[in-house]
């Protein structure tokens, strides 16, 4: 589909030539540096095994078969232009509500700006955004679209992956001054925390070691946000996703620890209940998602850098302690 796209740019860059006449004042009208324009037209060539231009100093005239290039390409265009106005008239006469699901693991950050973004292109389609827990069935309860780790998906539903989540380990102020672990591995089960309670599986960065730790915390819950709030009151240390972790790190309250270390990546998909009979509106927001979702905004790795740009030192947090004191 981006070759195909491309030679269509190639073709209206062509024709902006071949009628101003000049690659300069082509460029200029579509904005562009020449040398844009002049490899536009160089890789039409190349496509086509054939000479659009003759080249001088002094002039720019189109070749025979060139000129007829230019006229199929001015049919083409003009096509393709009415086929993104049905497009576009489709967009603004579509209208309704699309129910969208999300698993309360991978939070809202992520979504919010693609949300906005179709909801600014399709002002007649309201979007009505609820949160599930592990292991609900969202799509079974009416939602249009559920958006989940992969395995959370059941096998009657059709998914594609749009992302990934990795999660990554983060304390507050006062356990990271207390804690001597040098790996997670050395922590005490009671000092691991993470989203409902399930063991950390770890990776390390590089050398592929892998670690498998149960949690033992005496505070559990199903909420990342609760769990992150937990670890900033100095309960252990969270194997957290990002958007759980992103405001506290933000406002210095959750750090990074142990920053080699990273929960194993899941993929993360978009589900909706079949091919057949799905509304235009909930089948062109799944495309909008798929197409816009920014994967850096939910890769543990993004927010590593967010986190902590370098690894938290003692007398980092030697600081910080005494500014709170």
């Amino acid at each position: 589909m981006a070759e195909k796209m491309q030679i269509i740019k190639c073709l209206e860059l062509f024709k902006a030539v071949a009628e101003h006449k000049s690659f300069s004042r082509a460029a200029l009208a579509n904005n562009l540096a020449p040398g844009a324009v002049t490899r536009a037209v160089q890789e039409l060539e190349a496509e086509l095994g054939v000479r659009l231009l003759h080249r001088t100093t002094r002039k720019l005239s189109v070749t025979d078969v060139g000129m007829t290039v230019y006229n199929r390409a001015v049919l083409l265009l003009d096509s393709f232009t009415e086929i993104k106005e049905i497009g576009e008239a489709s967009s603004r006469t579509m209208s309704g509500t699309v129910r969208v699901a999300i698993q309360r693991l991978l939070g809202f950050d992520a979504l919010s700006s693609v949300l906005d973004g179709y909801m600014q292109s399709h002002t007649n389609i309201t979007v009505d955004v609820d949160f599930f827990a592990d292991g609900d069935d969202p799509l079974g309860c009416g939602a249009d679209i559920a958006i989940s780790l992969q395995p959370e998906v059941r096998d009657v539903y059709i998914a594609r992956q749009i992302s990934s989540l990795s999660m990554s380990l983060f304390a507050g102020v006062r356990f990271s001054a207390n804690t001597n672990a040098g790996s997670p591995a050395d922590l005490l089960p009671e000092e691991r925390m993470s989203v409902g309670g399930t063991s950390w599986d770890l990776l390390a960065e590089g050398s592929g070691k892998r670690l498998h730790l149960p949690c033992g915390s005496r505070f559990r819950s199903s909420s990342p946000e609760a769990i992150a709030v937990a670890a900033v009151q100095g309960f252990g240390i969270a194997l957290l996703p990002p958007d759980a972790a992103k405001p506290y790190v933000e406002a210095g309250q959750l750090f990074s620890l142990f920053d080699g270390w990273h929960s194993a990546s899941v993929p993360v998909a978009i589900s909706y209940r079949s091919r057949q009979f799905v509304p235009e509106r909930v089948r062109s927001l799944i495309s909008y998602i798929s197409e816009n979702i920014d994967r850096r905004d939910v890769d543990g790795s993004t927010l590593a850098e967010v986190a902590c740009k370098r690894p938290m030192r003692k007398d980092d947090i030697a600081q910080l302690l005494a500014l709170d004191a």
